[in-house]
């Protein structure tokens, strides 16, 4: 990495976490609990249906939730998991 992307605070693992740091600050922790709510809302009856059929294991249907949405995201970060280091994991 060159100089000046690593003085480039959208570069790199801490340019990240500003702009995340940044992002959150525009909400109130209310807002991002009421946004993670409706985001798990659109899985959670669908985990709920499995459940009650026995598909999937009986366990916090926000928690499995939770992980099915994180899976959606892994494609997205590829190059951050690295391909060569997990590669059956961003196939």
């Amino acid at each position: 990495m060159g100089r000046e992307q690593a003085a480039d605070p959208l570069v790199g693992a801490d340019g990240r976490q500003v702009e995340l740091d940044r992002l959150e600050a525009q909400y109130t922790p209310e807002e991002r609990r009421a946004e993670r709510q409706e985001e798990l809302s659109f899985i959670r009856p669908h985990i709920e249906q499995w459940q009650a059929e026995g598909r999937v294991r009986d366990a916090d249907p926000d928690a499995l939730a939770g992980a099915v949405r994180a899976v959606v995201f892994l494609t997205l970060h590829r190059e951050d998991i690295g391909r060569t280091t997990r590669p059956c994991v961003t196939c």
